[in-house]
């Protein structure tokens, strides 16, 4: 009879603790859904204290680490998480994910690949492994692998959005601007794909409509602000309003652009005729 309650006790207790790390996971899992990553491992922290063979656990872990940069933490809690499960293709395609962020590419590959074996149909499988091929520049390789990204998940954002930078390498700036667009109807606050359309507009020399996009921006929602008042200005000054885009350049300048001040002293101050189109480099990628 002792024995049977002193078993009874322990199951209890047993219960009980599994009962209170369900619901601590869950609020880590709502800190990392609403971007709050330092506070999600501090509750998954709390739960590993105690228990250390969760899986899921330490794959959100790893995540939470990743999206704040610190990739060595995430590959380390991936490593935790592989041992208690060996086949979950979504460890494994943000395994890929990590180990590109640092440049690993065929440790990458490698890990997309495992990913990919264990479930060809799982959208991030396909996108990371997209973004491998599209480091090494296989741009149709890239295109394959995020087509079919898009196809099991229609509104996948990054996969549209890599898609669309992608068609703009190829030269294909009518999908490229189709697939932006649809990028911005599923997150309108992403300003880089708004950003990467005014460079289109400008490569495509629909100068007026690039600098109204460009008008619609903040700079410091930008990576590289000296990139945007440089094709804020290159669109202003084709669609004819130089005096403003004087302006830009010389601001541009200022904070450090060589092309810019070339710009700005030959064709603002001393008045020189420009014949040359407006530049179409220094598109930039975001990173997610």
């Amino acid at each position: 009879m002792r024995r049977k309650l002193i078993f009874s006790i322990l199951l209890l207790s047993s219960l009980i603790a599994k009962s209170q790390d369900n619901a601590i996971f869950a609020d880590a899992r709502s800190h990392y859904n609403n971007a709050q990553y330092a506070d999600a491992l501090i509750s998954l922290n709390r739960i590993t204290e105690t228990d250390e063979a969760n899986f899921d656990v330490w794959l959100l872990k790893g995540d939470c680490y990743q999206k704040e940069e610190n990739f060595v933490e995430a590959i380390q809690a991936y490593k935790k998480a592989e041992k208690l499960n060996d086949q979950s293709a979504l460890l494994y395609a943000n395994w890929a994910s990590a180990l590109y962020n640092r440049n690993e590419i065929e440790a990458g590959e490698k890990k997309a690949k495992e990913a990919l074996k264990i479930d060809k149909e799982l959208p991030e499988a396909n996108y990371f492994m997209g973004n491998l091929k599209h480091h090494e520049y296989s741009l149709m390789a890239a295109l394959k692998y995020y087509n079919q990204a898009i196809k099991l998940k229609p509104d996948y954002r990054d996969a549209l959005y890599m898609r669309a930078a992608t068609y703009a390498e190829l030269g294909n700036y009518s999908k490229a601007l189709k697939d932006y667009e649809k990028v911005l109807e599923i997150d309108p606050n992403l300003a880089q794909a708004k950003y990467n359309i005014g460079v289109i507009q400008l490569a495509t020399e629909s100068y007026a409509a690039a600098a109204k996009t460009f008008e619609e921006l903040k700079p410091e929602n930008l990576d590289k602000p000296i990139d945007y008042y440089f094709y804020q200005a290159e669109a202003l000054y084709f669609a004819g309003e130089k005096e403003e885009a004087c302006l830009l350049y010389e601001k541009a300048k200022d904070l450090g652009d060589i092309e810019s001040a070339g710009i700005y002293q030959k064709y603002c101050l001393d008045k020189e005729e420009r014949k040359e189109p407006a530049g179409k480099t220094r598109t930039i990628r975001a990173t997610f």
